[in-house]
């Protein structure tokens, strides 16, 4: 009895060593939030207004909107969205879409949900918004701003025409922050971010970002993180550079950014980026204890 009471400590022991040197490679980097998009250029996602097709996949999970702006015609609504996947998660959970079309995007985005990270109670990740003509025929929206689905209450402006020029000048004047809410350390709280919209008439389309960005550091390297295009917050498929002496609104090269599970070197140590942690809100990175020779990737300099 005695022998086998040994015997199971011993695979105790052996067992916690083991799970502490595994735990030893994975390093998890708190993350600061900044507004703005640092050293990383902005990219926009198109804004479409909601479908009212009846086949719609997507029909229940329409924000229902309390009020709207006066004074416009032809209006049209619809939302931002700051997370798909926590928005879609909760989706699920409350019936809104089917298994069936969960399944589906879960396949189609190569998405396997991290339930430990996402929030089972609604989280506020959608931004309404309307547009319509004015008494003058001039295209004119409104941002809920606030988030509580009245966009009376929203100031109308004419959006800007598309452009990729001096895009952070013009987000820090034509930005609007607008407020939502996110899954941060099994909580979920209210932030705000500034939204920037403008209008391309060639597609007569609206295109947005989410113009924030966020820095850690490591051994003395300071780090800077994107959500990848600015186009969402989920921070799914992040981008991750090393903050250099830029000069003002100075971007870094596409070469020079990393992405989720691609590797970088600190100090003459090589770590892959396993992505961001929302929930704990870190930048978790392994260290890999094998040759840069030995390593496989599609990154330059490596196997």
């Amino acid at each position: 009895m005695k022998s086998k009471t040994k015997t199971i400590a011993l695979i105790a022991l052996l067992s916690a060593i083991l799970f502490g040197c595994s735990q030893e490679k994975i390093v998890e980097l708190p993350l600061t939030a900044h507004n703005g998009y640092g050293a990383f250029r902005a990219g926009f996602g198109g804004v479409s207004p909601n479908s009212e097709s009846a086949n719609n996949p997507w029909k229940n999970t329409y924000l229902k909107l309390s009020k709207l702006p006066e004074g416009l015609t032809d209006m049209k609504y619809g939302h931002i969205e700051t997370n798909i996947y926590q928005s879609v998660y909760q989706d699920y959970l409350l019936g809104n879409i089917t298994k069936e079309w969960y399944e589906g995007l879960q396949k189609s985005w190569n998405w396997v949900p991290d339930t430990l990270n996402l929030s089972k109670n609604p989280v506020k990740t959608k931004i309404a918004f309307v547009y319509g003509k004015d008494s003058e025929g001039i295209l004119k929206i409104a941002v809920d701003s606030n988030n509580n689905l009245d966009l009376s209450d929203d100031k109308l402006f004419i959006p800007l025409e598309m452009t990729f020029d001096n895009i952070d000048s013009l987000a820090r004047i034509y930005a609007v922050n607008v407020s939502f809410e996110t899954f941060v350390h099994n909580e979920i709280v209210t932030v705000s971010v500034p939204l920037f919209m403008m209008y391309d008439s060639q597609i007569n389309m609206f295109v947005s970002n989410l113009s924030q960005y966020a820095t850690t550091q490591y051994k003395g390297e300071q780090i800077a993180v994107s959500s990848g295009s600015f186009t969402d917050l989920s921070y799914n498929n992040p981008r991750v550079t090393f903050v250099t002496d830029l000069k003002d609104e100075e971007k870094v090269k596409e070469k020079d950014t990393f992405r989720k599970n691609e590797y970088i070197e600190i100090r003459d140590k090589i770590y892959k980026i396993l992505g961001v942690n929302t929930n704990k809100n870190t930048l978790v990175l392994e260290r890999i204890n094998i040759p840069k020779t030995q390593i496989y990737s599609t990154q330059v300099g490596y196997k």
